[in-house]
């Protein structure tokens, strides 16, 4: 008996590799039937027009609540610029004491009424 030679065994060997890299490529795996539910065309255009609309109404909802934070930032910011305010700032920096007074003319002159503004 005759040892294979070193060029008989690599052609061996590489048609072994090529008849399993062709198996691996053909090879298909089973396909796996899957039950989707039938949703017509109909059901799928009124739940994508109802998510629309909700979205719509969000965006409508924060417009409007970024526009009244806005607006009540221009009044406060008004209302501490004005001069009565300033008027009635300086006098509690130049009273040593707490006047109560001086106290509700602030809280008349430089805050909104009903809301708490910290700028």
């Amino acid at each position: 008996m005759r040892v294979p030679s070193f060029m008989t065994l690599a052609c061996i060997l590489f048609a072994a590799g090529a008849a399993l890299l062709i198996f691996i490529l053909t090879h298909k795996s089973p396909v796996v039937a899957t039950a989707a539910p039938k949703v017509s065309a109909y059901e799928d255009e009124h739940k994508l027009s109802k998510y629309i609309a909700e979205v719509e109404l969000k965006n409508e909802l924060e417009r409007d609540r970024i526009e009244q934070e806005r607006k009540l930032a221009r009044q406060a910011k008004a209302k501490k610029d004005s001069l009565e305010c300033q008027f009635w700032m300086q006098q509690k920096a130049k009273s040593s004491t707490k006047n109560r007074k001086t106290e509700e003319k602030i809280a008349q002159f430089c805050e909104l009424e009903g809301t708490i503004t910290a700028l």
